[in-house]
Formats: structure tokens, sequence, C-alpha cells
């Protein structure tokens, strides 16, 4: 996925909601998070990394998910988002251990 059409699909209304995501290379699951918007998840999460990040008590997450991203992106592997819309108090536990069971086979 290019960064161009990574932001197209960013920018869809739907992402504005709350919901589970996930991240694949070369079509295979790596990471599942929720959120409560996809696109400042993104954007402000992995998107933006600062030094305080790096450390202890930083947003290792954020580093580890932008690394991610980032080699196999220049590994020239094939990243997407998968973002599925979901109730935070009924769906998202559901979804969730969905999308965890695809990590673990």
């Amino acid at each position: 996925m290019s960064a161009g059409s990574l932001l197209a699909a960013l920018r869809s209304t739907r992402r504005l909601h709350p919901g589970v995501y996930v991240f694949l290379v070369d079509h295979d699951p790596v990471y599942v998070g929720e959120c409560e918007c996809l696109v400042k998840r993104v954007n402000q999460g992995y998107g933006r990394i600062g030094p305080r990040n790096c450390f202890m008590g930083g947003r290792t997450t954020n580093v580890r998910i932008n690394r991610l991203v980032r080699y196999a992106f220049l590994r020239a592997q094939i990243v997407e988002l998968a973002f599925c819309r979901a109730d935070y108090r009924t769906e998202h536990p559901v979804v969730v251990s969905r999308f965890e069971s695809l990590l673990e086979s």
C-alpha cells in the first residue's frame, strides 16, 4: 500500500468512529489494536514517534508498529490496514478476539 493510498483510506468517514484495526504484512496479520478514532490513532500514534516514546515509560507499541511498517515498506512488502467499526462496550471484545486468533494461527 502506498502512502497516498493509505492516506486516502484513512479519510473515509467511517474511520472517525471507534473500532478494531489490524496491520497486515504480505496479507498476514501482525498487530491487532482498538481505537476511538483510527485517523488519530495512526497519524498521532504510530506516525509521529518522539524521542520520549523510545525510553522507559514511553509508548513502545507506537515505536514497534512504526518500525514494523517502515521495514516492511523498505523490503517492498505489502502493508495493509484493515478496520472494523465496533462499539466499545459490546462488540470490541468479540472483534478483537477474532482478530487475535488470526495472529495465533
